[in-house]
């Protein structure tokens, strides 16, 4: 019995290592993309006559972009659970970008270089932070929680979903001269009340479901009125468009999926 016990100790303390070497990856992956972040925020020097910075409209704008890739951070550092979460969105919403960046412009261009060194750290990131011993790592300390069943996982991907929509919002409103108006407060809005609603489903609150019915059905018309309103031209419609679907697709299977049992509470 002791050697199995052993055993069982010495697999889990190999598994704790592994997770240990695969956390301190994506914290190296989210220092890249960090700096990566800070150097094309810098203003760039072209003839002797300082620019604007590569993204961004302008420093301070640009310096924005490091505040989810810092709260990622420091999350993964103090090892909670919706750093996981975070980190992943982050990765998921940099892709589309860094690809039109890396492919779809000249290479000469810095955004050429920037795009492959997002992508790399996209990937690293990304490679860090799936699979079954990193949900046991960090959704797994979670107190009366078991996200191990289809549903949850479903939930798990909703929040991620939502959140590279929040994100892609996020860098889109940092990178482009918004305007303040009536269609991003509608967008913005619906993502919150999505988000809201997601926080009250995993605590097994009717409330919650009935919020992400209602933000699911008002996501597709704020998302077009937004694109509509902002997207220059058409490939700016489709990237913005994709980024977005994520959020809607989950919160529509989510509804689908938790809709009958809550429905029969609600008759009982």
């Amino acid at each position: 019995m002791s050697e199995a016990k052993a055993a069982v100790e010495t697999s889990t303390e190999g598994g704790d290592g592994l997770a240990l070497v695969r956390r301190v990856l994506a914290i190296l992956a989210l220092l890249g993309l960090g700096g990566l972040v800070a150097a094309m925020a810098l203003p760039q020097t072209v003839g002797g006559v300082v620019g604007v910075p590569t993204i961004g409209r302008d420093p301070e704008s640009a310096w924005l972009l490091l505040a989810p890739i810092v709260l990622a951070l420091l999350g993964l550092i103090a090892n909670l659970y919706w750093s996981r979460w975070l980190g992943i969105a982050l990765a998921l919403a940099v892709v589309p970008w860094a690809g039109v960046a890396t492919f779809a412009v000249g290479p000469a261009s810095p955004l050429a270089l920037g795009g492959a060194i997002a992508l790399g750290c996209a990937a690293l990131l990304l490679v860090s932070l799936f699979g079954s011993g990193m949900i046991a790592r960090f959704e797994g300390r979670m107190v009366g929680a078991d996200w191990t069943g289809p549903r949850m996982r479903l939930l798990r991907w909703t929040v991620i979903g939502n959140l590279i929509s929040v994100l892609t919002l996020f860098l889109f409103m940092v990178a482009y001269q918004f305007r303040v108006a009536l269609h991003l407060g509608l967008l913005a809005g619906t993502m919150a009340g999505l988000v809201l609603g997601i926080v009250l489903l995993a605590r097994q609150k009717t409330a919650g479901l009935l919020l992400v019915w209602l933000c699911s059905v008002l996501f597709l018309p704020a998302g077009g009125y937004f694109i509509q309103s902002e997207a220059a031209n058409a490939g700016e419609a489709m990237l913005l468009a994709a980024a977005f679907l994520p959020g809607l697709l989950t919160g529509w299977a989510t509804v689908f999926v938790f809709g009958k049992p809550v429905w029969r509470y609600l008759r009982s």
